[in-house]
C-alpha cells in the first residue's frame, strides 16, 4: 500500500469502505476524500467524490472556513484515511485538488485527521482501522 499511489493506493481496508458507503448510505452522496480513496467511493460505492477538499484535513482544527467549504461544495460525508499522516504520497499528492503538490516533506500530522471526532455535530458512522467516515450536519439536516 502506498498513500497517493493511484493503483497502488488501492487497498481492503479502502474496497471495504466503499462497498458500505453504498450499501448502507445510498448512492450519489458527495464525499470529502483523498485521491488514494477517490476512484473506490467514486466506482465501488457510487458516491460523488469531492475534487477540492484538501482544506478539510490540513487544517489543525476545524473551522468556519470548513463548515463553509462543506456547505458550498455540499458534502455530506468525509472519508479520513489515517494511514495519510504515516507516508508522503508516492504520487506528489494526497488530494486531486490539492494546492501543496510536489511540495510536502512530511506526512498530514495525526492530530490533523482525528481532529473531526471533536467538531460538534460531527458522527463518526463507520470505522475499520485505518478509514474512518464521517457524516457532517452542516447540510441543514443532521
Amino acid at each position: 500500500y502506498k498513500v497517493g499511489g493511484y493503483e497502488s493506493s488501492v487497498s481492503d481496508q479502502g474496497i471495504a469502505a466503499a462497498t458500505w458507503s453504498l450499501r448502507h448510505l445510498g448512492a450519489n452522496n458527495r464525499f470529502a476524500v483523498d485521491s488514494g480513496n477517490y476512484a473506490l467511493v467514486g466506482g465501488l460505492g457510487d458516491q460523488t467524490p469531492v475534487r477540492n477538499a484538501s482544506a478539510l484535513y490540513y487544517d489543525r482544527s476545524w473551522t468556519r472556513r470548513d463548515t463553509r467549504l462543506t456547505q458550498s461544495e455540499s458534502i455530506a460525508f468525509l472519508l479520513v484515511d489515517i494511514r495519510l499522516s504515516q507516508q508522503l504520497p508516492a504520487g506528489g499528492s494526497y488530494f486531486p485538488v490539492d494546492p501543496l503538490a510536489d511540495r510536502h516533506r512530511k506526512a498530514i500530522p495525526v492530530a490533523n485527521l482525528e481532529k473531526f471526532a471533536g467538531v460538534p455535530g460531527v458522527s463518526r458512522i463507520y470505522d475499520n482501522g485505518p478509514i474512518v467516515i464521517y457524516k457532517l450536519p452542516f447540510l441543514g439536516g443532521s
